[in-house]
């Protein structure tokens, strides 16, 4: 130890006060002296055992500071603010506010990074009395990452307030375009339900988007991210762009939606695709590939008021059916099928060739094949019944797929539904409990009909007389086993008492034998597969249902 003042560390003397513009109880300025720093003592009521920092000097050997790391006074003089500096480094923080003449501005600045906020007229790092612009109004920007969060809503606008005048999140405008879409949505809509066809099913999802905006309001109703512009919005990248949504993406346009791509372009619906020509034509051209139109688990229909021309310039026309193809003309018909060519008309019937040859019969080749529909992948079916036609009635499920996501929904009456949008793979359901008792006079339980075909009752009496035929055969062997086992002197004693026991035994075992075989019987022609077990339980329950229900 080298004595007080020596060890160039922060315990190398007392600690002393600093006077600062603001000093509160945990609050305040505080900008403490570093090591090397010259500040100014002065003592309270002029006690030397009482000092305290009034200010810092740079002093002839400590250069002023040099905001951005550029410039020197008096050529600088108009800047001001904070600076610090990194401890044992070179970084530094600032704030700058610049008053030159023509480029005032304001700038919050980490050197990590080149973090800042930069506001007003912005103007390159100042070495001199002034520098060049770089823009006007704000910038926020960093060599590294960014997030911007708003918990409540998020507006983004190049709508003008003059002079900063309007509410903080006046979307005014935005309600107006919206609305007017909105207008333009619904009439094309109504001319498609006119016309048969299916209506735009968005509509009410843009009416109550518009309702989330609070007009006069500064809030939104949900947590909205508001992007809106007067004169244009533009996404560009020199990669991919995705747009996702578990609800419906809408688009709508005053004027035309135009696609256009140097590759594929390729759409899929899980369930149905409609477009809607109201006024032009609609046009589809395969201007070099194949052109293919399949409706694979259904039909085909192709409708027009005026003519239809179907035409091939350099090859043939097919057209087959595996049943039968009918060509009809006013009151004219021909039918071709399995059977043969059966043309009829209520007029002329004319034939013109070169030539009429009459050959033997020869058959068509092979008809067109449609590929098999397979499975959809991340959709699952939901089926839940107690078997038969008894379903679920509106019960609630969830379904937790193979990466947590959770779908929540109801059966329909006829307890199905189909979920979708969930990754493929294993998936967990949970179904809601039946609210209906099956002991009401109204539940389906008590009302069931087990009315039986003819085809299951001839099979059941077809299995119980083969089992009484075993039944007998095996009757007669006991008795015979019995008589003839014993010595003759026997015989008559046995046909006295025996014959008495067996009958009783052969009595009870045909009762058992016999409403085995029937249940059996039963179970095989209703494909029920049950156990021994089983059927013997099922028995119990018939002869004594009260008594089986307390045991179980």
């Amino acid at each position: 130890d080298g004595g007080a003042g020596a060890n160039d560390n922060d315990t190398d003397s007392a600690w002393v006060d600093v006077l600062t513009p603001w000093a509160g109880e945990g609050y305040g300025a505080r900008f403490l002296p570093r090591i090397g720093e010259i500040v100014v003592i002065d003592f309270f009521d002029g006690n030397i055992d009482r000092p305290f920092v009034v200010g810092r000097i740079h002093e002839g050997q400590r250069s002023p500071t040099k905001f951005d790391q550029v410039g020197k006074l008096p050529d600088t003089k108009k800047l001001a603010g904070i600076k610090s500096k990194e401890y044992q480094g070179e970084g530094f923080n600032q704030l700058r506010f610049d008053d030159t003449t023509g480029q005032i501005s304001a700038q919050l600045q980490s050197s990590h990074a080149v973090s800042q906020l930069n506001l007003g007229k912005l103007s390159h790092p100042k070495d001199k009395a002034e520098s060049e612009d770089r823009g006007e109004g704000f910038e926020l920007r960093t060599d590294q990452w960014g997030a911007v969060r708003a918990g409540e809503g998020l507006l983004v606008s190049t709508y003008k307030q003059d002079q900063g005048q309007g509410e903080h999140l006046d979307t005014e405008e935005t309600q107006i375009q919206l609305t007017s879409s909105l207008n333009n949505a619904q009439a094309l809509s109504e001319v498609a339900k006119n016309q048969q066809t299916d209506e735009i099913e968005s509509v009410e999802q843009l009416k109550a988007f518009a309702e989330y905006l609070e007009k006069n309001v500064a809030s939104f109703k949900k947590s909205l991210l508001l992007l809106n512009s007067p004169a244009g919005i533009g996404l560009s990248s020199n990669e991919d762009i995705h747009v996702s949504a578990d609800g419906q993406i809408n688009q709508f346009a005053g004027n035309s939606i135009n696609l256009s791509t140097q590759k594929n372009f390729i759409g899929h619906a899980l369930n149905k695709v409609s477009l809607f020509a109201i006024q032009g034509n609609f046009n589809l051209v395969a201007a070099q590939g194949k052109f293919s139109i399949q409706a694979q688990s259904s039909a085909l229909d192709v409708l027009a008021k005026l003519g239809v021309c179907i035409a091939s310039t350099e090859d043939r026309i097919e057209i087959s059916s595996p049943k039968e193809v009918l060509i009809t003309g006013a009151s004219s018909q021909i039918a071709l099928n399995g059977s043969g060519i059966f043309p009829k008309t209520g007029g002329k019937f004319e034939s013109k060739a070169g030539q009429h040859m009459f050959m033997a019969g020869e058959s068509a080749n092979q008809m067109a094949q449609l590929p098999q529909a397979k499975p959809l992948k991340g959709a699952l079916e939901l089926l839940k019944s107690y078997g038969g036609q008894d379903f679920f009635q509106d019960t609630s499920f969830k379904v937790l797929d193979s990466l947590g996501k959770q779908v929540l929904g109801r059966l329909v009456k006829n307890g199905y539904a189909v979920v979708t949008g969930i990754a493929p793979g294993p998936a967990k359901v949970e179904f809601e409990r039946d609210l209906r008792s099956a002991w009401e006079e109204k539940s389906h339980f008590s009302e069931r009909d087990y009315t039986w075909s003819d085809e299951i009752i001839s099979g059941i009496k077809a299995h119980v007389q083969n089992a009484l035929d075993g039944i007998g055969q095996n009757m007669m062997s006991q008795l015979k086993t019995q008589l003839f086992s014993g010595q003759i002197s026997n015989l008559k004693e046995m046909g006295k008492h025996a014959l008495q026991d067996l009958g009783q035994q052969t009595i009870a075992q045909f009762k058992d034998q016999t409403s085995h075989y029937v249940l059996s019987a039963i179970s095989s022609q209703l494909n029920a597969n049950l156990s021994l077990d089983q059927i013997m339980m099922m028995k119990q329950i018939g002869i004594n249902p009260k008594s089986s229900v307390q045991d179980g």
